[in-house]
């Protein structure tokens, strides 16, 4: 858990006092999920009145935090201690469901 916990993120290409020793390759980590009926509602309203929806923000923030730990998981599990290059794409399925995947390199770096 330690690892995962103190495990360094940049959408860069580096650290600042840090060199990288290693680079374990790209990883990705996925997440879909449901927009539930309320949410559904609480948008169309949403919609009608020209508001932002909260419920859909919400869910977005959901997914996007569930694939960062997933990526996070996966960078651990091949030896690496921190990802860069993190990019986040997100997806609409049909049915009312959403997906998330965030894109990086695990790499092992080490402070200067």
């Amino acid at each position: 858990m330690y690892k995962v916990k103190s495990h360094m993120l940049t959408t860069g290409y580096s650290f600042e006092r840090y060199e990288i020793l290693d680079y374990k390759g790209i990883i990705s980590g996925q997440v879909v999920l449901g927009t539930g009926f309320l949410s559904e509602f609480t948008a169309s309203l949403s919609d009608f009145f020209g508001t932002e929806s909260k419920a859909f923000s919400d869910k977005l923030e959901e997914a996007k935090d569930a694939a960062m730990r997933k990526l996070i998981e996966k960078s651990v599990s091949v030896g690496g201690n921190a990802v860069i290059g993190v990019d986040f794409d997100y997806i609409v399925f049909g049915n009312n469901m959403i997906g998330v995947v965030a894109n990086g390199t695990s790499v092992i770096i080490e402070a200067m």
